[in-house]
């Protein structure tokens, strides 16, 4: 049994890897998702497969790395099984995007989040309104176009640009730290 070589960790061992890495797993998953309910749901199916795959873990390796592989497999099926929820706006490209610049920044969440706000910060009054009726009022895409009398293919665009621009900017952010 695997539980029986000594290059894998004991139950307890995972568990208080799994507690001190929770935090960064989250954020890794709302990055890639950007929505807190989803969020609770891919983390609670996160913390399922890794405690199913625990054995799996070997000691002295990057405990974060293989939760946030686990976590990018849970939300490649949750994005399968939202693929025709007109309001998930995340293309391929971009998940990608987010998922480099988490893995990237996965050692601090607090760095992550301080130039995501400076970046917030820099968009001008209009994206940044539109970002904040998206992702923080969690209005629709479609009710956001009714409001603005624009096409919900217009919003969208819109929003993919900016989360581009936001991205590119993360990173750099990120860069000279």
């Amino acid at each position: 049994m695997a539980g029986a070589n000594k290059n894998f960790i004991s139950v307890e061992q995972y568990l208080t890897l799994l507690t001190e890495n929770h935090r960064r797993i989250y954020s890794y998953i709302f990055n890639l998702v950007g929505n807190f309910d989803d969020t609770d749901d891919i983390m609670q199916e996160t913390t399922l497969v890794m405690w199913r795959k625990h054995y799996q873990f070997e000691q002295g390796t990057d405990f974060l790395a293989w939760a946030t592989t686990v976590a990018h497999y849970q939300v490649l099926s949750y994005r399968q099984k939202r693929k025709r929820d007109k309001d998930f706006i995340f293309s391929e490209k971009t998940l990608h995007n987010l998922q480099v610049v988490s893995r990237a920044a996965s050692g601090n969440v607090e760095d992550r989040l301080n130039a995501l706000e400076i970046c917030l910060k820099k968009l001008d009054d209009n994206d940044r309104n539109l970002i904040q009726m998206r992702y923080r009022q969690e209005i629709s895409v479609k009710e956001i176009a009714y409001s603005m009398k624009r096409t919900v293919q217009s919003i969208y665009i819109k929003i993919g640009r900016i989360q581009g621009s936001l991205l590119r900017c993360v990173q750099r952010s990120l860069e000279e730290i």
